[in-house]
């Protein structure tokens, strides 16, 4: 089980050491996810896909407010084409605030 994470890349860290520990997030929890993992995902599937092919990120609204904003974050940053979010029904006004800030940001 601690090998499967590490070659699919899932965590900056060593992750998911039995097997209750896979499963997905519930909506108020963070996502397990790092940071590092996730922009080196974005790059490689742009990379993968040519400069010709526009790969879109795809965000989701799970998680608490700063788990959100921090993987949002990396995902425009990452991503050269844009982002969708997913999970629109999670979106608080403060999930929205913090999309607008990183968009006027990094912009």
């Amino acid at each position: 089980m601690r090998s499967l994470p590490a070659w699919l890349d899932m965590s900056d860290a060593p992750a998911f050491p039995a097997l209750r520990d896979w499963r997905y997030p519930e909506p108020d929890e963070p996502h397990p996810a790092g940071d590092a993992a996730m922009g080196r995902k974005i790059v490689e599937a742009q990379f993968s896909a040519g400069p010709s092919v526009p790969v879109y990120t795809l965000a989701h609204g799970y998680g608490p407010l700063t788990d959100f904003a921090r993987r949002l974050q990396v995902a425009w940053q990452s991503s050269r084409h844009g982002l969708w979010i997913n999970r629109y029904g999670y979106l608080s006004n403060e999930k929205l605030d913090a999309v607008g800030r990183i968009y006027h940001r990094e912009a």
